[in-house]
């Protein structure tokens, strides 16, 4: 404290900090909050096109009617299966598990031999 303020370290004159280090200062540590306002870049008028400039790790839209995009996303997660020791098994038509997991997200259901458990 100087005059009776509290003073950070970063401001401590270069006596006080001799002082601090052979213990003749206390310091204490205050954690503190400052309001502040985050977005994300979607929620502002950059277009859509610049998205990876900002993070390439980017939510990517695939429309899965597009016979291209479907093409490049079942072999992108055929690669990524792979590389973890599974595969994805296809022969449901699509009408059998496209709504298997409701509104979530992804999902997982264990399968012994490549059989697929009835729902």
């Amino acid at each position: 404290m100087r005059n009776k303020s509290k003073v950070p370290v970063k401001y401590a004159t270069a006596a006080e900090k001799s002082k601090i280090k052979k213990g003749q200062i206390f310091v204490y540590k205050e954690l503190r909050f400052v309001h502040g306002n985050v977005f994300d870049v979607t929620q502002t008028n950059m277009p859509k096109e610049k998205y990876p400039e900002m993070y390439p790790n980017r939510h990517l839209d695939f429309d899965i009617n597009n016979p291209i995009d479907k093409t490049k996303l079942d072999q992108q997660l055929d690669k990524f299966a792979q590389k973890l020791g599974y595969s994805v098994n296809r022969t449901l038509p699509e009408a059998d598990y496209s709504n298997t997991f409701g509104i979530a997200k992804g999902g997982y259901r264990a399968v012994k031999k490549g059989n697929i458990p009835q729902s």
